[in-house]
């Protein structure tokens, strides 16, 4: 029957699934575990990422504004008021172009609604 999933493969991708259930991401020593997301900050468009946070069920984004001056080192009150961020949250496709996040409400949907453990965090100074 054309369209059905082998035995083998489909045994193989539930042990592939389970071993991703029991061993979470890990970015730059940060980890995140059930409940929580890994915050990836690109800095700028630049290619590689700046820094994580891991972000517990319920951070507040002002939470995460502050985590975000701490991790990229912004002494300058200006840089930080200038601060833009854009969330791309991966539930299976990403959000293309990444959603501008500017209030708590925002945050909160996008943190609540993603299924993905991680959620790429573009700022812009």
């Amino acid at each position: 029957m054309a369209g059905m999933i082998p035995i083998e493969m489909q045994t193989q991708l539930r042990q592939l699934l389970a071993y991703f259930a029991a061993n979470p991401i890990v970015h730059g020593g940060n980890q995140a575990a059930a409940g929580e997301k890994l915050l990836i900050i690109y800095l700028n468009g630049e290619g590689t990422s700046r820094a994580s946070i891991v972000a517990p069920q319920g951070i507040t984004f002002l939470e995460v504004r502050g985590r975000i001056y701490d991790r990229l080192g912004l002494a300058n009150v200006n840089d930080q008021h200038r601060m833009e961020i854009r969330a791309d949250f991966h539930n299976g496709g990403g959000a293309n172009p990444p959603v501008p996040v500017a209030d708590e409400e925002v945050w909160g949907f996008i943190f609540s609604n993603t299924t993905a453990p991680t959620i790429n965090l573009h700022v812009s100074i």
